[in-house]
């Protein structure tokens, strides 16, 4: 069954830089993770992730800020006085942090999007996969947050838009040199970390594009369910291409009424997940960084359709 919802992506890392315009720069640092402030301040507008907050909480002047990632709808709030403030499970507190500041580094968003290139594309070599894993996650992250904020960096780092679109040259060959490699490049799987960095450069490229085609180049199918129906597949390759061809035909059978205001409402493309295959010994921390719009869905390792259709590959 699927479950029709609107996504709300996840917070940015605690130190994940966000900059501003000329050379203000700024950053969030975790101050009080489930607390509120002490006394509020200026709302200073809604904003994805604490890092976003610290840009316009730091151009507005203010040391403190409130965020909150389940609810960023709830606005980024100054804190008037951070401490003494009431537990709060859904609210943290954050220090600004100037990156000008002696002894302060930030990393800008077009070196993290360098940074996750270079991490798949040396995975494919590495001696030793496995041992890398923990820091292809933490890659991961930082290269989502990314992408996820990329209207706000736009407005705010001039350099941002170029970043982007060389960046996606580099996730298209990357990808290309995958599905090139005929067993030549060491196997990305959920456990070692290689699987999640893949799917943002894929994420990368569907927002950059508007379709499958060079998100895509292994699997004819997924780009043909992404340039006709706008729904990125993320199940990590563990659909076979039955499955993909009958989830389409699912699609296929929708009234426009449903996918326009329903499905893809106000998103450039929806995401179909199948969370099960992106988990590692139960771990499901890649679970929270497959989607970069606002729409999505999960599905069961089943899809809908005929018996011999919905035969699924066992997760890569």
């Amino acid at each position: 069954m699927l479950a029709l919802a609107t996504v709300m992506l996840p917070a940015a890392p605690r130190r994940l830089v966000a900059r501003a315009l000329a050379d203000e720069m700024f950053t969030a640092e975790t101050r009080h993770e489930t607390q509120e402030c002490g006394r509020g301040g200026m709302n200073v507008g809604q904003h994805q992730s604490a890092a976003m907050c610290a840009i316009a909480a730091g151009k507005a002047g203010c040391s403190t800020f409130m965020h909150s990632s389940a609810y960023p709808s709830w606005g980024c709030r100054c804190c008037a006085d951070p401490e003494g403030g009431n537990d709060h499970n859904l609210w943290a507190v954050y220090d600004v942090i100037d990156c000008n500041d002696e002894g302060v580094e930030c990393t800008g968003p077009g070196e993290v999007l360098e940074a996750g290139l270079q991490a798949a594309a040396a995975f494919c070599t590495t001696s030793d996969p496995d041992a890398t894993a923990a820091a292809n996650f933490d890659t991961a992250k930082a290269f989502h947050e990314v992408l996820v904020a990329r209207d706000v960096w736009g407005e705010y780092v001039e350099s941002f838009s170029t970043d982007l679109s060389n960046a996606a040259v580099a996730a298209a060959a990357t990808l290309k040199l995958y599905s090139e490699a005929d067993g030549g490049c060491n196997a990305p799987t959920a456990c070692n970390g290689a699987k999640i960095i893949l799917w943002q450069l894929r994420g990368l490229l569907l927002l950059a594009d508007g379709d499958g085609q060079r998100a895509f180049p292994d699997s004819p199918e997924r780009q043909t369910l992404m340039d006709t129906h706008r729904i990125a597949l993320a199940d990590a390759g563990g659909f076979n291409a039955v499955s993909v061809v009958a989830i389409h035909a699912l699609f296929d059978g929708l009234p426009p009424h449903l996918m326009g205001p329903g499905v893809l409402y106000d998103a450039p493309f929806a995401t179909m997940t199948q969370k099960d295959y992106w988990k590692c010994d139960g771990d499901d921390t890649a679970t929270k960084l497959l989607h970069f719009t606002r729409r999505g869905f999960n599905t069961c390792a089943a899809p809908p359709g005929p018996a011999a259709a919905a035969r699924a590959t066992s997760p890569p």
